[in-house]
């Protein structure tokens, strides 16, 4: 068997991001959500819903097989930022 394809789809991911920077620095906490404006470049809230990207190969029988992926959980004051936009898929 041999991969004739691949196909990669942007999904919504089952855990969230958050914005360590900001929480850090005193975003407040409003149970299980934050308020407070993001600090990390490319989040648009301090806790959003995480993203991922499905990975699907299309095999030469027909068959489809899939793998998810999903990019950092919590990214902080030492990374470069919620990358997952840049690296994957356009905003």
């Amino acid at each position: 068997m041999r991969a004739t394809g691949v196909l990669a789809v942007p999904v919504k991911a089952g855990f969230f991001f958050d914005d360590q920077l900001a929480i850090r620095v005193g975003a407040g906490h409003d149970g299980f959500d934050y308020t407070g404006e993001p600090l990390i470049p490319g989040f648009r809230r301090v806790r959003q819903l995480g993203e991922a990207v499905s990975v699907l190969l299309v095999l030469d029988d027909g068959q489809v097989e899939f793998a998810d992926v999903i990019h950092v959980k919590t990214p902080g004051p030492g990374s470069i930022g919620n990358t997952s936009r840049r690296c994957c898929w356009p905003a």
